[in-house]
């Protein structure tokens, strides 16, 4: 039951910014993650970003030599 309660708490608070407030938030918080990319090495994005169609379902790769020199049970990477 409280996930259902949490659920119908986001569709409020979804109808309450609207369709153009969600779309800002969203577009928002894409430059947050872009701006934090820029900042670190280490990540990037995993499609390229000039086809990058979705501001909501973010997909980063890891890029650190330290990360990668990891075993795949460490990282959670499927070979």
């Amino acid at each position: 039951m409280l996930c259902v309660e949490d659920y119908l708490d986001a569709l409020k608070w979804a109808g309450e910014i609207g369709l153009n407030g969600l779309i800002r938030r969203s577009q928002s918080n894409l430059r947050i993650i872009e701006n934090g990319l820029r900042k670190r090495i280490g990540s990037i994005f995993l499609p390229n970003p000039k086809r990058r169609d979705s501001n909501t379902s973010v997909c980063l790769t890891v890029t650190s030599a330290e990360v990668k020199a990891m075993p795949n049970e460490e990282t959670c990477e499927i070979p």
